[in-house]
């Protein structure tokens, strides 16, 4: 069984504290992307996880596929599997890939074992193991609050839109740094009510001021999305990558500077992992 793991952009993002666990607040759009890793389920004798493709820092022990999967298959009494994973996100983008590849592994159970678990049940487990996790589950587009936990799938606003997404090259903002570039309390305003470009187009990112700062050379990267044509630009999560949205499907020149990881059209999904509601 072979499956294509979802990764997001960040469209607004809010912290708006440090809780009591440790975690912090946060309000923001998930946008699900088509582009990520690749994961592969094969059955054998003894369970691993052999990674291909771009190389990421840690061991296997480390990594949320390996984490989930031994925690699945010991609650579910499942049999051994190989995972075999193919990065083609490097890490460090802000746009998820490991906690998609998380999920996604999460949904193939479901199916390939025919486990019956709801969308709450899988969010559940996959919210044991990151704060983001649980939306790659549902793969809508969503408001997205508390540590993460809470997913309001929304009105597919940003159908026919197009994405450029970048990694501007050699830059990295480590989580630490990027949460003391941030003052807590900060709120646009509660973006269930955000339906169309001219509500969204003025939400913005609180790590992007940091990472500017840090980095100011992204500045003309920004610059250069928004002489593409883009209506819109923005860091996603907490960083590297940023991104321009588009009316139009962009042309990007060749001898352009940005490192281009994905270009497409946004949307809800029409064809990936689900399953049942409750």
């Amino acid at each position: 069984m072979l499956s294509t793991c979802y990764t997001k952009i960040n469209l607004g993002l809010n912290i708006l504290g440090k809780r009591s666990d440790g975690y912090h607040e946060l309000q923001s759009f998930f946008i699900p992307l088509p582009f990520g890793d690749i994961l592969e389920l094969e059955l054998a004798e003894k369970s691993d996880l052999v990674l291909y493709g771009i190389s990421i820092p840690g061991n296997k022990e480390d990594n949320l596929v390996w984490k989930a999967w031994c925690y699945m298959q010991k609650k579910f009494n499942l049999p051994h599997v190989i995972w075999h994973l193919y990065k083609n996100v490097p890490a460090g983008t802000g746009i998820g890939a490991g906690s998609g590849d998380l999920a996604e592994m999460c949904l193939m159970c479901n199916v390939f074992f025919k486990l019956g678990l709801s969308r709450k049940d899988l969010e559940e487990i996959a919210l044991k193991f990151g704060s983001d996790t649980g939306f790659f589950v549902c793969k809508q587009i969503s408001v997205v609050r508390g540590r993460g936990d809470i997913i309001e799938p929304v009105e597919d606003f940003i159908r026919g839109k197009y994405l450029v997404l970048i990694q501007p090259k050699g830059l990295t903002m480590s989580t630490v740094e990027a949460f003391a570039s941030v003052r807590d309390g900060k709120v646009d305003s509660d973006l269930s009510g955000y339906k169309d470009f001219s509500q969204w187009k003025s939400l913005t990112n609180d790590f992007q001021g940091g990472f500017l700062k840090k980095h100011p050379q992204v500045g003309e990267l920004f610059e250069e999305l928004q002489n593409m044509g883009a209506i819109y630009t923005s860091l996603s999560g907490s960083g590297s990558c940023i991104y321009g949205i588009y009316d139009h499907p962009p042309i990007v020149a060749r001898e352009t500077n940005l490192n281009v990881l994905w270009t497409g059209k946004l949307g809800n999904p029409t064809s990936a992992l689900c399953c049942r509601e409750g």
